[in-house]
């Protein structure tokens, strides 16, 4: 099983020789790590770096590793930072056992920024060089006093006010007064001065007039300009565009039937020829017309038309259908009239009928298409005349011969159908030939109704019995009954019978002196064995044989001693004060028993204990407790005083009990200092360790002159051997990490090992000249 408690286990393997080998693992549960504050201090201004953050934690397997990046890096292992900048950091600490504690996110500010609130600007009103423009910057935060520049932080005054400026850009900055000025740039503001009035006019003359322009009279096309003063002094410049229109000369032709006229040449004319008018053009300019004149002659003829009775020609200005002579005048292609007379003649139509017959699915084409559908149809076609032969088609669709049937047969059994012997449920479909030479269908829906079966429960008492399989049966078992369904067909019912037994059970019940209960059909109030008959849950007898027991009242008084601080529920209350108290509960048979409780508080404990200290790698601290009975240290020495060497941070608690053996729990913390010389191996390796360095496991310490690591599995085959001394800077800033690292594969053959506790030893010499030798245990964690 997965195990969290510290504590020896034992696990029984096979070797590779099919032996036992068993296993006795120390299970050694570290404690967490536990960040108790952390202190930040904000940067003192703008930009400025000096920001700091210090992380107190207690707990865990030192030595800590911090980090205020969310854990993608572990600088050191002392806690403080400084030299931040202001923003926000995010604490993470890893001990050497690769616990992560999370201490949430720690933001360091910087003095509070400017904002530009308002920008007001008033452009000049004059020409040429005017000074009146002003801007006005409104601004709040920072560190007062605040300065102010509209040349992009060229120069600074103390007042957001600019008068006295020329149209132009101007770069609007603000500068607070903190020891490293905070700066807000604004946006980029012009100052405008009124612009020059430009216009455009367009003026059109006759070829034979003049307009003044460009100080002069102009009788010629072109572009013309004349500066003049506008009504706030400034220079309006107009430019107008001079066209000039020539006289128009045209010619026209017209043309006239022989007895029509035109007026041309101021007059109304019949004859070809050529006539000259002056006219005024649209621009009011001179315009000659010069007008050919064509007149054209008129034109008759004559024409014979053919139609059918029925139709009708459009003649002599309507419709006719009576044989005749009619007169039509048309508009000839030169407008002039043509005189066509028309000589009609009438031709006789002629019509009939045919009866056709066809079966269901069969077709006749008439009407120009296949008809399946039973009706009249017309085709009309053209006699030796031309003209319609109208032929009337009845058309006639036989009654199709369909019938349905029904068949119900049983599970098992067949009908002939479709050809063959059907079985199965469904609609089946058989042909035959009708008298009239058609097809005539027979639909047959088959039913197969099943031979029903059915299962039922069944329960008597015992010595009772019921009709099953056609006799009375009293054992339990399953009956099979074979009936006759409502369809006909057989249907079997199954019956699992149960025989319920006739049940009997005894109780106990208890009663205090005084008290009755209704047993044997009367209310008892003396001890002894009464029997009742019940219906049990199985509706068979059930007999109840009941032991009264008839308990008596008692009373008590107890001495109870309570630490200073605590409380104690006595007469419907939380007590904390010496006194006596009486509660009314029951005893061990159910019936009053008075307890009166003789509380005695103790006085309050006072406490004095060491306080926290530091030794030197390899040292040792003194701890002293007083002002109690008896002593519990975290070591588990029971004395005043004790004498520690940790190896690393150590908190050690003491347990200071008073004479009545009330407790009080004080700690004290003993901060080891790095010694010059130091070795040791971790005792887990976490494959999935956020912090790279701890996905390889180092040899660390100080002063190593050279080492041999060798690491077995759990039965004794070397996994790992290294002699590399090397040594390298930690992820924390401090020295050392020694050789490239164990990366949990067999024999640094990229062959990954399984997760498992491994055991490791090491040897080697100091710069000294001193030897260390160490072994343990370390955890292959993935």
């Amino acid at each position: 099983a997965f195990q969290t408690v510290a504590g020896a286990y034992i696990d029984t393997l096979a070797s590779v020789d099919g032996c036992d080998s068993v296993i006795t693992t120390t299970l050694t549960v570290n404690p967490t790590a536990v960040i108790d504050s952390i202190v930040s201090a904000d940067v003192s201004g703008c930009g400025v770096t000096d920001g700091s953050i210090t992380i107190y934690v207690t707990g865990g397997s030192a030595p800590i590793s911090y980090s205020i990046d969310g854990g993608s890096t572990f600088p050191n292992t002392t806690g403080v930072f400084i030299g931040l900048a202001a923003g926000a950091y995010t604490i993470v600490i890893d001990d050497t056992q690769g616990c992560l504690v999370n201490g949430g996110l720690v933001t360091i500010t910087e003095p509070s920024s400017i904002s530009i609130d308002l920008v007001v600007t008033t452009d000049i009103t004059g020409c040429n060089g005017d000074t009146s423009g002003t801007i006005t910057i409104t601004a709040s935060g920072g560190t007062a006093p605040l300065s102010y520049s509209i040349d992009g932080g060229g120069s600074y005054q103390s007042s957001g006010a600019f008068t006295g400026l020329p149209a132009g850009t101007y770069a609007i900055q603000v500068q607070d007064a903190s020891g490293t000025p905070c700066t807000a740039i604004g946006n980029i503001d012009t100052i405008t001065e009124p612009a020059i009035i430009l216009t455009s006019d367009a003026i059109i003359i006759c070829d034979n007039d003049s307009v003044m322009l460009g100080g002069s009279y102009q009788n010629t096309a072109g572009t013309y300009i004349d500066t003049l003063t506008s009504s706030g002094g400034c220079d309006s410049i107009v430019t107008t565009t001079l066209s000039i229109i020539p006289s128009f000369t045209a010619t026209a032709t017209a043309t006239i039937c022989d007895n029509d006229s035109i007026l041309l040449g101021l007059a109304f004319q019949n004859t070809s020829g050529v006539y000259v008018d002056s006219l005024i053009t649209v621009n009011g300019c001179d315009s000659i017309l010069s007008t050919t004149l064509t007149v054209n002659p008129t034109s008759t003829s004559a024409l014979a038309v053919s139609i059918c009775i029925g139709d009708s020609a459009a003649l002599g200005g309507a419709w006719q259908t009576t044989a005749g002579n009619y007169v039509d005048s048309f508009t000839l292609a030169t407008g002039c009239d043509s005189i066509v007379t028309t000589t009609l003649t009438i031709n006789a139509t002629s019509s009939g009928s045919v009866n056709r017959i066809i079966c269901p699915g069969d077709s006749s084409y008439a009407q120009g298409a296949w008809q399946t559908t039973a009706g009249t149809y017309i085709d009309i076609l053209s006699n030796s005349s031309g003209c319609d032969s109208v032929v009337t088609i009845n058309l006639a669709v036989t009654s199709p011969i369909n019938t349905t049937d029904s068949i119900l047969i049983c599970s098992g059994d067949s009908s002939f159908l479709q050809g063959a012997w059907q079985k199965l449920a469904g609609n089946y479909v058989d042909s035959f030939i009708a008298g009239g030479g058609c097809d005539s269908l027979m639909t047959t829906n088959l039913t197969v109704l099943s031979s029903g079966s059915s299962s039922t429960s069944a329960f008597i008492c015992s010595g009772d019995s019921i009709l099953l399989q056609g006799t009375y049966q009293t054992t339990a078992g399953s009956y099979f009954d074979t009936l006759t369904a409502a369809n006909g067909c057989d249907s079997i019912n199954t019956t699992t019978l149960t025989v319920n037994s006739i049940g009997s059970s005894s109780a106990s019940v208890v009663i205090c002196s005084g008290d009755s209960v209704l047993l044997q059909g009367a209310y008892q109030t003396s001890a002894g064995t009464y029997f009742d008959t019940l219906t049990g849950g199985n509706n068979c007898d059930s007999i109840i044989s009941t032991t009264l027991t008839v308990g008596a009242v008692d009373s008590s008084s107890i001495n109870v001693p309570l630490c200073f601080g605590d409380s104690m529920l006595l007469q419907g209350a939380y007590q904390t004060t010496t006194g006596s108290y009486v509660d009314f509960l029951l005893n061990a048979e159910g019936c009053d028993s008075v307890v009166t409780t003789n509380l005695t508080v103790s006085s309050q404990l006072s406490v004095q204990l060491s306080s926290d200290t530091s030794i030197v790698t390899g040292g040792s601290a003194i701890l002293v407790a007083s002002g109690g009975s008896s002593y519990l240290w975290s070591t588990g020495d029971t004395g005043s005083s004790i004498t520690v060497s940790p190896t690393t941070t150590t908190t050690y608690w003491v347990n200071v009990s008073d004479s009545l053996g009330c407790p009080s729990t004080w700690q004290v913390t003993v901060t080891v200092l790095p010694a010059e010389y130091l070795v040791y191996v971790p005792n887990v390796l976490s494959l999935s360790s956020v912090n790279l360095e701890h996905m390889r496991l180092y040899v660390y310490g100080r002063g190593v002159e050279s080492l041999e690591l060798i690491i077995y599995d759990r039965w004794g085959k070397k996994v790992y051997e290294s002699s590399d001394a090397s040594a390298a800077t930690r992820s924390d800033g401090q020295c050392c990490a020694y050789g490239i690292g164990w990366d949990g594969t067999y024999k640094d053959t990229g062959k990954p090992l399984n997760s498992a506790v491994f055991v490791f030893k090491l040897t080697g010499f100091f710069t000294n000249g001193k030897e260390f030798i160490d072994s343990g245990n370390i955890t292959l964690i993935k």
